[in-house]
C-alpha cells in the first residue's frame, strides 16, 4: 500500500528542490538590464519585459537584439507609452520574433501592441486592451491640436495592427470603452498562434524566471507603500510637468514644462540625481520622493552638464518615419568632420544627399527646420532625428 505521507513529503522536496534550484541558477547566470528589458545568460534567446513601457525603450531593445540572439520575449507589462509600444511591435514584427505571456502575468495597453506583433503568439496570462485616450489640457486653444495628435494616434495604431493581421475583434474591444478589456479564453486562442513552437523545457524555465523577478518586483513595490499611493493620484503628464518645473527652478533647465519625458528632461534628471546620491533608475526618477528632493535642493543645485565633443557618426543607421521602419535599406553615412558634411546613401549607392550640421543641428533642406542629433558619453552620434512633410517624426538609430 502507498504511503501518502511520504508521497506528500517526497513531492514537496521536489519542487522545493527545482524551485529554488532554480533561483540559484538565475542568481549565479550573467544578467544585463537594457532599459525595461531584462536578459539572463541561463536562458540565451529570451528577453523578460516585466515593467512598465517607459520612453527610450525601443532603443535599448534595439540594442539587446544586436548583442544577444533573441528568438522570444516574455511579456509581463501595464503598458506604458503608446508610441513606445508601437515602435517595439514593430521591431518585433519586422524580425518575426516569439512573444509569451505566462500564466498570472498580465500584458495590457500598449503592452499588446507588442504582443499582436510577434511572429509566434502565446498568452497564458492576461491580455487586455482599451480605448486610447490623452491628457491634453482643457484649453479651448489646444483643443484642435489634442484631437487632431489623438486622430493620428488612433490611425497610426491602426495601421500598425492591420499589418500585424489582427483579427478585426480586437479593434471592437480595443475602441469601445476607456476601461480594460481583458479578453477571455475563447478569444485569446483565435489570437494565439495554432502552432507555438517553443521548446517545454525552455517554456518552464521562462515560467520560473518570471516568477522570480515578478516576486522581487512586488516585494520591492509592497516596501514602500507610500510612495505608490502618493503618486498614483497624479496621471504621468502631471507628474512629469511637476518635475520639469523642479529641475528649472535649480537651474537643469530642461525646457518647457510640458508633461512630456524627452531627453533634456532624462538629462537634468540625471544630473540632479547623480549630485543629490539618488538613483538613476526611471523608477525614482518618475516619482514623488523625486519632487520632494527637488523641493529641498537650492537654487543653482543642479550641476552644469558636461560637454560632450562630437567624435564621429557611426557607418549605418536604422530609418523609421513615425514609429514605423521607413525603408529596408538602411542608411550608409560618410562623415566629413573640416566640412562639417555628411554624406547620406543607401546601401545600393542611390539617393545620395550632402547635409550640413551646426553644434547639434543638422540642415538637411534650406527652408526645413532642423534637425537633431544625440551623442553618446564617446561622443559618437547614436541618433538623430528630424521631420518633413511626410513624417511627423523621422528617427536614425545607429546599428
Amino acid at each position: 500500500m502507498v504511503n501518502l505521507k511520504k508521497v506528500i513529503i517526497k513531492t514537496f522536496t521536489y519542487f522545493v528542490i527545482v524551485f529554488f534550484g532554480s533561483i540559484t541558477t538565475f542568481a549565479s547566470a550573467d544578467e544585463k538590464y537594457y532599459g525595461s528589458f531584462i536578459y539572463n545568460s541561463d536562458i540565451p534567446n529570451a528577453l523578460f519585459f516585466i515593467d512598465a513601457i517607459k520612453p527610450a525603450d525601443s532603443f535599448e531593445l534595439r540594442k539587446a537584439l544586436r548583442n544577444h540572439p533573441i528568438d522570444t520575449l516574455v511579456l509581463a507589462s501595464p503598458g506604458g507609452s503608446v508610441w513606445e509600444g508601437l515602435s517595439m511591435a514593430g521591431i518585433i514584427f519586422d524580425r518575426n520574433l516569439r512573444v509569451f505571456v505566462p500564466e498570472k502575468a498580465l500584458c495590457a495597453s500598449a503592452c499588446s501592441f507588442i504582443f499582436f506583433g510577434g511572429g509566434e503568439r502565446l498568452s497564458d496570462g492576461r491580455l487586455g486592451v482599451h480605448q486610447f485616450a490623452t491628457s491634453g489640457g482643457g484649453k479651448l486653444a489646444n483643443e484642435n491640436q489634442t484631437q487632431a495628435e489623438s486622430q493620428f494616434t488612433v490611425s497610426e495604431i491602426i495601421g500598425f495592427l492591420n499589418e500585424f493581421n489582427t483579427p478585426r475583434f480586437v479593434f471592437e474591444r480595443m475602441f469601445e470603452d476607456r476601461e480594460m478589456y481583458w479578453f477571455n479564453e475563447g478569444e485569446k486562442s483565435r489570437l494565439n498562434s495554432q502552432e507555438f513552437t517553443l521548446d517545454d523545457v525552455v517554456k518552464e524555465k521562462l515560467v520560473n524566471f518570471y516568477s522570480v523577478k515578478s516576486a522581487s518586483y512586488n516585494a520591492a513595490n509592497q516596501s514602500n507603500p507610500k510612495q505608490s499611493s502618493s503618486s498614483s493620484s497624479l496621471t504621468k503628464e502631471q507628474l512629469v510637468t511637476l518635475i520639469q518645473k523642479g529641475l528649472n527652478k535649480i537651474g537643469c533647465n530642461v525646457g518647457a514644462a510640458d508633461g512630456i519625458w524627452g531627453n533634456k528632461t532624462q538629462d537634468g534628471a540625471t544630473r540632479f540625481a547623480k549630485k543629490a546620491g539618488l538613483s538613476t533608475s526611471i523608477e525614482n526618477l518618475l516619482s514623488v520622493d523625486f519632487i520632494k528632493a527637488l523641493e529641498k535642493a537650492p537654487d543653482g543645485y543642479c550641476p552644469k552638464p558636461k560637454s560632450i565633443k562630437l567624435n564621429r557618426f557611426l557607418s549605418i543607421y536604422d530609418i523609421t518615419c513615425d514609429g514605423k521602419v521607413a525603408t529596408n535599406s538602411p542608411w550608409k553615412i560618410v562623415h566629413y568632420p573640416k566640412e562639417k558634411i555628411i554624406v547620406i546613401t543607401f546601401n545600393d549607392n542611390s539617393d545620395a544627399a550632402q547635409v550640413r550640421y551646426k553644434g547639434r543641428e543638422l540642415y538637411l533642406v534650406p527652408g526645413f527646420e532642423p534637425g537633431e542629433f544625440f551623442l553618446n558619453g564617446n561622443g559618437d552620434v547614436y541618433k538623430f532625428e528630424y521631420r518633413n512633410k511626410n513624417c511627423n517624426k523621422i528617427i536614425a538609430v545607429a546599428r
